[in-house]
């Protein structure tokens, strides 16, 4: 039986003439998730911390050979398939750790998910064991299916809290209003205002400890879901300046997320963009069926109404214990690592 899916299913299935290990499946989707939310994750952490500059922080060993790989993505557009050029998703594992867990980008990291240091880079090395025997085709079990689960549980934890942070709820909302810079966001807002906006049109803008985000509210339309290709289309100029492009999965509302430590007129510039392409971006078309390589681009993030009314995660500080285990019916202590 595997966990992952909730589905009863045959551990092996055969393709053709050849046996299929179905748990490579579940663990690929598991490790898929994970992996996307970190990079996420990380990218969130160095636009706040040095806004859309942020390229600039990466150590120069990490940063040329991210650039290298980046040269090579010209080769695949004949694929067709999602090419975006962001440096942090051409990051192995292994840089992805370094970044993470760099002294000055920490903290932010902290901030945002709660992780514990030590067992992060435990588990994203264990994780990584993982995703190379996937990626190199060798056939997984129950065992491993077990232990994986209990890896992406443990990464489910931090992610959980730093997308309550990223997707505001009415209540966060309202607390953060204290944090506002009032100059600033006065100004801003007073853009926002004094546009022309379409009859029935609903605008909000807010602003957190590092972001500041412009977000279309549900209001009557001919059509109630977003146009990814459409949107990315309308943002590609400002693309570097954006952390993420927000959708609500329920369709009628998504946003605009950025670092307000930009230039106040580069932050001018996004509302603007927003307000003028706003009207053009919604479609009938269901997300299931518009094209992967728009719908799984790295800054196209979505939510759902499950996140109103979650508490984050409890902090554990460091150094982990015993208890930092993963919890449930499938506990999985991890030997020590001889590098870790």
């Amino acid at each position: 039986m595997l966990r992952f899916t909730g589905v009863i299913m045959r551990n092996v299935t055969f393709y053709e003439d050849l046996p299929f290990p179905e748990t490579n499946i579940d663990i690929y989707r598991g490790i898929y998730y994970v992996e996307q939310w970190l990079r996420r994750i990380l990218l969130a952490a160095l636009y706040a911390k040095y806004g859309e500059k942020w390229i600039e922080s990466v150590p120069s060993e990490i940063l040329n050979e991210l650039k290298k790989r980046r040269g090579g993505l010209r080769g695949r557009t004949f694929l067709d398939c999602e090419n975006n050029s962001n440096v942090i998703w051409l990051s192995t594992f292994d840089e992805l750790n370094k970044l993470f867990i760099g002294q000055e980008l920490w903290p932010t990291i902290k901030y945002f998910t709660k992780f514990a240091r030590a067992e992060f880079t435990e588990k994203v090395q264990f994780l990584r064991e993982i995703r190379n025997i996937i990626g190199h085709n060798r056939a997984t079990t129950e065992q491993t299916l077990n232990i994986c689960q209990g890896l992406v549980n443990f990464f489910r934890g931090g992610i959980d809290n730093f997308r309550i942070k990223i997707f505001k709820n009415e209540e966060e909302v309202e607390q953060d209003l204290e944090l506002r810079d009032g100059v600033e966001f006065g100004t801003l807002n007073m853009q926002l205002y004094d546009q022309v906006h379409p009859e029935g049109s609903l605008y909000f803008l807010w602003e957190s400890i590092y972001f500041r985000e412009i977000f279309a509210l549900p209001a009557p339309r001919q059509h109630n879901l977003v146009d990814i290709a459409e949107i990315r289309d309308a943002f590609k100029e400002l693309e570097p300046s954006l952390l993420a492009i927000c959708i609500n999965m329920s369709g009628d509302e998504y946003g605009i997320i950025w670092p307000k430590c930009m230039p106040v007129e580069y932050q001018s510039k996004i509302i603007s963009n927003f307000l003028s392409s706003e009207p053009c971006v919604w479609t009938s078309k269901d997300y299931q069926s518009q094209n992967p390589k728009y719908l799984c681009d790295p800054k196209i993030w979505f939510y759902g109404d499950d996140l109103r009314g979650q508490n984050e995660q409890p902090y554990r500080d460091e150094p982990p214990g015993q208890s930092d285990q993963p919890q449930g019916t499938n506990i999985i202590h991890f030997p020590p690592l001889k590098n870790g």
